[in-house]
């Protein structure tokens, strides 16, 4: 039989491939080769549990459950959500801020309206609208 000396690493992984590894380990003693007995790595490792750290689990994830039960979620009917909306983003005070001259250059570049609509963050059509307000403008 060939023996070949492998690192930890080469060990576990063939271990892990369900290749019986070969070990020359100590019996309490330190010392030379003479205080080293052979054994297989499954032998020895055989009953060992293994951890490892997760590190979801170093910090507070879900917060503490005391020992309250949960309050249900509360049904909301869609005027209620339609109010909530509306408090929630006041509605606009006149025109939007919209660059229109960046608009022109861009169609004059030959952007499509999609494509300057998605530049702008506007709709496609509010996109058209504007330049054709502008065209009708300057005539």
């Amino acid at each position: 039989m060939f023996v070949k000396q492998i690192d930890m690493a080469k060990a576990l992984e063939l271990a892990a491939k369900g290749m019986e590894i070969k070990v020359l380990a100590p019996i309490g003693q330190e010392g030379g080769w003479e205080n080293l007995v052979p054994d297989t790595l499954q032998h020895m490792l055989e009953g060992v549990m293994f951890f490892r750290q997760e590190p979801a689990l170093e910090k507070e994830i879900l917060p503490a459950v005391s020992g309250d039960a949960p309050e249900p979620p509360v049904e909301k009917t869609l005027s209620d959500l339609t109010k909530e909306l509306k408090q929630a983003r006041p509605a606009a005070k006149g025109k939007l801020d919209v660059d229109i001259g960046k608009m022109k250059a861009l169609r004059e570049a030959g952007w499509s309206y999609a494509k300057i609509a998605d530049e702008m963050r506007i709709s496609e059509g509010s996109v058209y609208n504007y330049l054709k307000r502008a065209e009708e403008e300057e005539r």
